[in-house]
């Protein structure tokens, strides 16, 4: 027919192997979306940033090779190393589970359940200052 376009070919690739994991709000159960997860090799390095999407869902195709994950979901979430290792500043990736992926296999369940930071937890916020002490 007039107007048709030939001569572009492309080949779609099958899967072969990589992560996939949801980020869950840890409070209330919910997906997060917009949270970073970054990919780290065995060595450490970065590999690869994925963003997870409105269902809280990230992936990741990778070759094969052992890999570490962190989140970074900004400043109101304590950053997390997979397998539920918190952060207490920069994460070292290697504190992690470590993750064995292989050709032609998917490791799914790479899962987060974040928790909000609590900027007071000494009682301020109640009134409670029973424990502080008073200078005399």
């Amino acid at each position: 027919p007039v107007g048709d376009t030939t001569g572009i070919d492309f080949a779609l690739e099958r899967l072969s192997a990589g992560l996939v994991g949801t980020v869950l709000d840890g409070t209330t159960g919910q997906p997060m979306a917009g949270v970073e997860v970054q990919i780290w090799d065995a060595g450490g390095a970065p590999v690869v940033r994925r963003t997870t999407r409105a269902n809280g869902v990230w992936f990741a195709d990778l070759p094969p090779g052992i890999y570490f994950v962190s989140s970074d979901a900004g400043s109101a979430f304590p950053d997390q190393v997979y397998r539920g290792v918190f952060c207490d500043g920069p994460c070292d990736p290697l504190t992690g589970m470590p993750l064995a992926v292989t050709t032609g296999v998917v490791i799914r369940g790479v899962d987060f359940r974040l928790r909000p930071l609590s900027i007071f937890t000494d009682g301020f916020e109640s009134g409670d200052v029973s424990g502080w002490s008073r200078r005399r």
